[in-house]
């Protein structure tokens, strides 16, 4: 009926039917089933009674918990002064732990009662424990393998979220992260995870197979912990059977091989339950005690871990309702110190909750069914439904997870069900059962097990989310073992009515049940290594990683606008570790870039911004242009390298002799190479990068020298004279440098020098650090003036002028405020239209915008977008006025202005194509008190950087 209702269910329209299958399955099955021995009830103790001395144990935990208290609650207090970061609090947590543990050692002789149920852990017989042990080396050397062969190539590619989980624990290592051990990092994760596997990748190196590694560890883990609860627990067959079954079970492979947090979680579960079981059996203290540190451990990793207390406390609870033939007070007992050591645990996370209480319920509200209006994201949600139908329908979808869908999370990205139909109707035979059997202590921690950690599936979207139910995966390989033992058993009944031979009944019951999970580790390990194996599960992530790697450790890689986040995320940090990543928050201002040309330097374009290539290629002509696909085609990135000789002569400035060619030279004042006629007169022509709208000193000579900026005049030093000063007031941005000089021999270069003055200075220059421009400083460039002219106005702060070359930036925020105040950037300047036609323009404004040309709006819009205004303009051939009004009230503030001409491609409107008002950008020295100082004049960095 089983294995019928799970056929069944692969037809969407079959799953009433096939729950009722299910249900009549379970039934049968429960109704005919012996208790699977050893039960409760009968079994002979083969653990003699434990040594009383209630005094001295009584003494040792009331002593022991008030010391352990005492150190956690100090512990907590240092932490929470300390903001996280009180390494003598840290050293006081770790001892409150040290001493529970202590407790459940020193009382391991006096506490508990007798065995209730299973049996010595290995055979009486020299023979047996041989057979046995080489069972158990055999499964969890075949676990191992499955979970450490191949992990750079199963599963093919990595996942984006693999790197964002790997990403800190890598700043750890690297000593670029100074967060506590305590805080909370990615998706407000705790350090401690992070912290831990930092801790393997400082053995074992950095890179994403180092990282699947600590989750590959987790899961032996699993497998060890599920193996030991049933040999302990259930019988030897169910312990071989189960932990066989999860060596090679898909869904805890695909945990095991997968950079998560969450098959830690899990593998503190299944040793939480095995403690917690272990503790129901004989009521030892160290087995309460390891439970609650098991569980309390779990609170710091995946989010779901944390209803291990809803787990815990469900079960004691019941375990206090049973009474386990009259032992409440024991229970009582050892559930405080269960309660306690997880408390004490947990004690530091408690703290960051109290300082960042969001983080109890963030994911709730992001992800949770019944937050907010999270349920009208569900494709299938009906306004009408009640609760109970919404319930209903979440939990027949969440199952399907079993037999008839795939993961809708995007992490087990194969659109198949995560068993075959024999494994899941096992499985789901086995879980119903459980739930039937309320008056077994085993089957009824086994059963709050899965559907506390299912329950995560059923009450948040994307639904079914595999993540999801990470802590109830160990549990699932010993529902069919359970199932399977129980057959066996009825089998050994039915053959000894023939052979009298107990010992060849057994074994041939025992060898058809190994037959039966044999064929369903075969169908399991094949399917994921074999089939699973050739999925090319995230193609794009994959390429993105590999043409970054291709661009090489001795390069600056980095990405533009929008898209400037995009290449320092985990992904590429952990894919290509060596590399040097940042983002360019704003390239329509920070290009060419003003840092030394000191390695290659390299920009990823990806394939839903192509509109930056056209603006790279006349900002850094020359380039190599590579394009990176899919195996299906489709474009993933388009990479744009400069060899570090050709970004160094895309810096610098043009020395241009009388009636002779310019030549590029390293900075203004500098002679061509190979320069031998003295005297000479040189005209140096450069576009000078200046960080920010303030008063420069430039300071020239000797005579005759002349400086023109912008096309206007601003210092003439007469034949004859020494060098003199002058003051002049500059906007941020790119200006257009021409200076003539005379050479007057060799190693004598005429003075070129510059600096910003004082903060309360407005004209005075003779105390300034005069410095010579660097080469980064400058490009050069013969041409005049490009760009548009902007006057940003923030709320309460000093007015801001600025020369952008082109407007594209991703957060205009960052640039021009340091706080979140409302502000208006007005730029202003000519558009050149190479050609007459029609022009598309296309404006991105996260905030209200009025664009006009020749005076006349062509787009306008009310609020911030995030999706871009497109408006046809005619236009004729030559230049026209421009004009753009960009109102900020809250947000990034990004902004693009593209167009594409008659015939042409999209693009990033060019430099060339722009240029502002003559003059606007450099003027007379403007007072001190207007400037507002330099927090009023923000110099940003351009990079988005890796830390």
């Amino acid at each position: 009926m089983a294995w019928l209702g799970t056929a069944t269910a692969v037809s969407q329209e079959g799953s009433r039917r096939s729950l009722v299958l299910y249900l009549l399955g379970i039934l049968v099955f429960a109704v005919s089933a012996w208790r699977t021995p050893p039960s409760p009830a009968g079994l002979p103790v083969d653990e003699a009674s434990p040594r009383r001395n209630r005094g001295f144990r009584w003494a040792a935990v009331g002593l022991g918990a008030l010391v352990a208290s005492w150190l956690g609650v100090t512990a907590g207090r240092l932490i929470y002064k300390g903001d996280l970061h009180s390494s003598a609090g840290l050293r006081l947590w770790l001892a409150s732990l040290v001493m529970l543990a202590a407790i459940g050692l020193v009382t391991a002789r006096g506490s508990g009662w007798p065995a209730r149920w299973g049996s010595r852990f290995l055979p009486a017989s020299s023979r047996g424990r041989w057979l046995i042990g080489a069972a158990l080396v055999g499964l969890l050397v075949a676990a191992a393998a499955a979970r450490f062969v191949a992990l750079d190539s199963i599963p093919y590619g990595v996942n984006p979220d693999e790197g964002d989980r790997a990403v800190f624990s890598i700043e750890i290592v690297r000593g670029q992260s100074h967060r506590s051990v305590f805080e909370d990092g990615w998706y407000q994760l705790s350090m401690l995870y992070f912290w831990l596997m930092a801790q393997l990748l400082r053995v074992i190196g950095i890179g994403y197979v180092q990282a699947r590694v600590f989750s590959a560890l987790a899961s032996v883990l699993s497998v060890a912990a599920v193996t030991w609860i049933g040999i302990r627990h259930f019988s030897r067959r169910v312990g071989l059977m189960a932990g066989s079954l999860l060596a090679l079970m898909c869904v805890s492979l695909f945990f095991a091989r997968f950079t998560s947090e969450a098959s830690s979680t899990a593998a503190l579960w299944a040793v939480s339950v095995g403690l917690l079981l272990e503790a129901a059996r004989r009521g030892k203290d160290w087995a309460w005690i390891g439970a609650g540190l098991a569980g309390g451990f779990s609170v710091y990793f995946y989010p779901t871990g944390r209803l291990w207390a809803v787990l815990a406390a469900a079960y004691c609870i019941y375990l206090l309702a049973h009474g386990l033939g009259g032992r409440r007070r024991a229970i009582a007992m050892g559930t405080a110190l269960a309660a306690l050591t997880a408390m004490l645990t947990a004690a530091p996370f408690f703290v960051l909750a109290m300082k960042r209480p969001a983080i109890l319920w963030v994911r709730v509200t992001e992800t949770g069914v019944f937050a907010g209006s999270n349920a009208t994201r569900l494709s299938y949600y009906r306004p009408e439904w009640s609760t109970p139908r919404l319930i209903l329908e979440q939990t027949d979808r969440s199952f399907a997870l079993f037999n008839r869908s795939g993961d809708r999370g995007g992490y087990w990205p194969t659109g198949r069900p995560i068993m075959g139909l024999t494994l899941a109707a096992l499985t789901l035979l086995g879980l119903g059962w459980s739930c039937l059997r309320w008056r077994d202590p085993r089957f009824v921690v086994l059963a709050l097990w899965f559907w506390i950690g299912f329950v995560g599936v059923i009450l948040t979207i994307d639904t079914p989310n595999l993540h999801r139910m990470a802590a109830a995966v160990p549990v699932l390989a010993l529902f069919p073992a359970l199932v399977l033992d129980n057959l066996a058993q009825r089998a050994e009944v039915f053959l000894a009515t023939r052979w009298p031979n107990a010992r060849v009944t057994g074994w041939a019951a025992s060898g058809v049940a190994a037959l039966v999970v044999a064929g369903l580790m075969w169908r399991e390990g094949r399917y994921y290594f074999v089939d699973y194996a050739k999925v090319d599960s995230w193609p794009g992530a994959r390429v993105e990683a590999e043409a970054v790697r291709a661009l090489g450790a001795d390069t600056l890689v980095t990405s533009l606008g929008r898209s400037s986040h995009m290449v320092i995320s985990g992904l590429l940090r952990l894919m290509a570790p060596d590399a040097q990543l940042a983002g360019i928050l704003s390239p329509g201002s920070d290009l060419p870039l003003a840092v030394p040309a000191d390695r290659g330097l390299a920009f990823v374009i990806y394939a839903n911004r192509p509109a930056y290539l056209s603006y790279l290629k006349e900002v850094y002509p020359g380039a190599t242009a590579k394009t990176w696909y899919q195996p299906s085609g489709a474009l993933v990135v388009t990479t744009y390298r400069l060899s570090r000789q050709r970004w160094k002569a895309a810096q610098g400035a043009l020395a241009v002799p009388p009636g002779e060619a310019p030549v590029r030279v390293d900075t203004i004042g500098d002679p061509p190479a190979g320069w031998r006629r003295y005297p000479s007169r040189m005209r140096w022509k450069a576009g000078l990068r200046v960080p920010r709208y303030w008063n420069y000193g430039f300071r020239l000579g000797p005579g005759p020298a002349r400086l023109i900026v912008d096309g206007v005049p601003v210092l003439a030093v007469p034949a004859g004279t020494p060098a003199r000063t002058t003051a002049v007031a500059l906007a941020r941005g790119e200006h257009a440098i021409e200076y003539e000089g005379v050479l007057t021999g060799e190693g004598q270069r005429p003075q070129f020098e510059w600096a910003p003055l004082p903060e309360s200075a407005s004209t005075a220059t003779g105390d300034l650090q005069w410095l010579r421009v660097r080469t980064e400083e400058l490009t050069p460039k013969a041409t005049g003036p490009t760009g548009l002219f902007g006057i940003v106005r923030v709320d309460g702060q000093s007015e801001q002028r600025r020369l952008d070359g082109t407007l594209a930036a991703c957060c205009m925020t960052r640039q021009v405020t340091w706080s979140d105040r409302p502000y208006t950037v007005t730029w202003s300047g000519t558009l050149r239209a190479p050609v007459p036609g029609l022009y598309s323009l296309s404006l991105f404004a996260q905030g209200a915008a009025d664009l006009k040309i020749d005076k006349q709006t062509v787009i306008h819009t009310e609020a911030s977008s995030d999706e871009a205004t497109n408006a046809p303009v005619m236009l004729a051939a030559g230049p026209h006025s421009i004009e753009l009004v960009f109102r900020v009230n809250g947000g990034p503030g990004g902004l693009e202005l593209l167009w594409t001409p008659p015939g042409g491609s999209t693009s990033v409107v060019p430099p060339s194509a722009l240029s502002p008002p003559p003059g606007a950008a450099v003027g007379p020295s403007v007072p001190a008190d207007v400037l507002g100082g330099f927090q009023m004049q923000p110099v940003r960095s351009p990079f988005l950087t890796v830390p």
